[in-house]
């Protein structure tokens, strides 16, 4: 995933020979640093062959078509959705849908992965009690179910997100002697 680069790398698994995409598509491909770092995570779509980045300090999602090497990008993201230099921080994926954390954008966003051209939607059902500053999570989790788990960085509790029901539960009786601050996880 190209943070401060503008590559993306393969390497394959048992000789370690690494491979070089950075064949982006129209208005992606800056070497401008005032882009960077444009992605943090990402998720791999067996199915399709996809390799997905997730927008960091970009305002689109993009993925890797890991036969060919082409790079290409989702054309559309939702009218609520806002975003900042720290968009997003990770992605699961969950039948067709890539979902992916919010950091500092007002949402949780669900693409869904056959055709991301206008699928893309967001949850914004925060639990009641659900508090943040600009900052919320950093990763997300997949309980290989039906939920996805965010642990926060500075929001004021975990929250469960239903995958099938979209409910959001939120989770913060922390245990004695935990110590709360500004950068709870970073899981």
């Amino acid at each position: 995933v190209p943070a401060n680069t503008n590559d993306v790398l393969k390497m394959h698994k048992t000789t370690g020979v690494m491979t070089r995409y950075n064949a982006w598509p129209s208005g992606m491909g800056s070497t401008s640093t005032s882009y960077r770092p444009r992605f943090r995570g990402g998720a791999y779509d067996a199915e399709r062959g996809l390799f997905w980045l997730i927008p960091y300090r970009w305002n689109l999602i993009a993925f890797l078509d890991t036969t060919t090497g082409g790079i290409g990008k989702c054309p559309y993201m939702p009218n609520l959705w806002a975003h900042n230099s720290y968009s997003m921080w990770g992605a699961i994926i969950h039948r067709q849908f890539l979902i992916a954390a919010p950091r500092a954008a007002n949402m949780i966003l669900q693409v869904d992965m056959r055709d991301c051209s206008g699928s893309i939607s967001g949850f914004m059902n925060w639990p009641s009690g659900w508090s943040t500053s600009t900052y919320k999570f950093r990763s997300v989790v997949y309980d290989g179910e039906r939920s996805a788990w965010f642990p926060p960085e500075s929001a004021n509790m975990i929250v469960k997100l239903d995958l099938d029901s979209t409910a959001m539960t939120g989770y913060n009786t922390w245990p004695a002697g935990f110590v709360s601050s500004s950068s709870k996880f970073n899981c």
